[in-house]
């Protein structure tokens, strides 16, 4: 007998929008992954500079078992900044209200919420949890938990993170290590591993019609070095300078790219080996993947970096650092790893995999990848997930 679909309510801290296409793009791909075989309703709000402060916009978009809610308010322009805080705080929450009651309107009562990234959509959802009397499935991606990030703080935060996870039924995360932080401070003790997923019919394998003769690297990230270590890579990138056949591609956007290529200026290397790209849309980011040798990335911290399951799909070995749950995603067979910070050593493993780089099986990196990361496979946990909660 077929499993009767649920309803789930996604209530995303993070999610693709307007103001940042990019944010959340995981949790997107969980959104599709949970709708193969439950009607899911997205409920996500933002702050839009261009709307007037007082005024919202309720965007709605539909396919198949998905909605997504997107919900766009005025920017609050107090000059008093704990007022402002006050009123950013009260119109998020009343958006987020908004969204799930357009949300049950439209799709008939829910059975279950799942939040992506406790902060800050938990200041919205606490205060409805007695009202909408549902069973509450957490979904963490944030990193600020980490000791390595450390980004967690604040009596607020804190006191909202803790309760919202006593009520929790399972919280998932990307890594052992974030589900071991996470106890740590106190945050849940019931925890599931729930893999990133991508969409494999853009992120796939593609026999290349002919073998390039240099070796061209490939990174894909926002952009942001005290996470990524992008000043790291672009000196990395200086040392190797005599090695006229390796390149970098980096394709990313955001505030710090402007001081990135003015060090790549200074040292000499803008437009000769390194060049930045710019925002790149899944098609883009999936033809640069399908024609690079490796995917690098020189990482602090990460938790489960869906570039790497991206650039696995498409079959690509990776360089990156053992960091997060890195090590559990890259054999010796898939890449090769180097400790965060040491620059030494990823120039040794650039120039050992300009060596052995015919040695990867691509067809077999990215099927590997594919059962793994494949949003039927994560549709498939999420479905598990939800019948032992809702049960």
């Amino acid at each position: 007998m077929q499993e009767q679909q649920k309803h789930i309510l996604f209530i995303a801290s993070w999610y693709p929008g307007r103001n940042a296409p990019a944010l959340g793009n995981f949790i997107q791909q969980h959104a599709h992954a949970a709708a193969l075989k439950n009607k899911v309703s997205v409920i996500y709000a933002s702050a839009d500079k261009n709307r007037v402060e007082g005024t919202n916009e309720i965007e709605q978009t539909h396919s198949g078992n998905l909605s997504e809610f997107r919900i766009y308010y005025g920017k609050i322009n107090s000059t008093i900044p704990l007022l402002s805080k006050l009123k950013k705080r009260e119109v998020y929450r009343e958006s987020i209200k908004k969204g799930i009651e357009i949300a049950m309107q439209k799709n008939g009562k829910a059975d279950l919420l799942h939040l992506h990234v406790i902060w800050p959509a938990a200041v919205a959802l606490l205060p409805l949890l007695e009202t909408l009397n549902l069973p509450l499935v957490i979904t963490e991606h944030w990193s600020g938990y980490l000791p390595e990030d450390g980004a967690y703080k604040g009596l607020i935060q804190k006191n909202i993170s803790k309760r919202i996870t006593e009520k929790a039924k399972i919280i998932t995360v990307v890594s052992q290590k974030m589900a071991e932080a996470m106890k740590k401070h106190g945050l849940g003790e019931s925890f599931t591993i729930l893999p990133n997923c991508v969409n494999t019919e853009i992120f796939k394998y593609q026999k290349r019609k002919e073998e390039t003769k240099g070796v061209k690297l490939l990174h894909v990230s926002m952009l942001v070095d005290r996470e990524k270590n992008i000043s790291g890579l672009l000196r990395m990138m200086k040392s190797i300078e005599s090695k006229s056949n390796i390149t970098l591609e980096i394709i990313g956007e955001g505030p710090e790219r402007n001081n990135f290529e003015e060090i790549a200026t200074s040292l000499g290397l803008l437009n000769k080996s390194i060049f930045f790209r710019g925002f790149g849309n899944p098609e883009t980011i999936a033809s640069a993947m399908q024609n690079a040798d490796a995917l690098i990335m020189f990482s602090h911290f990460e938790g489960m970096p869906v570039t790497i399951i991206e650039a696995q799909c498409c079959g690509l070995p990776v360089l990156a650092t053992r960091v997060g749950y890195i090590p559990q995603m890259v054999n010796d067979h898939q890449g090769i790893l180097v400790e965060a910070g040491n620059e030494i050593e990823l120039k040794n493993a650039v120039l050992k995999f300009c060596e052995i780089k015919s040695s990867f099986n691509h067809q077999q990196i990215s099927k590997i990848a594919n059962d793994i990361y494949s949003i039927e496979a994560v549709g498939n946990e999420l479905n598990r997930i939800y019948s032992s909660v809702v049960g």
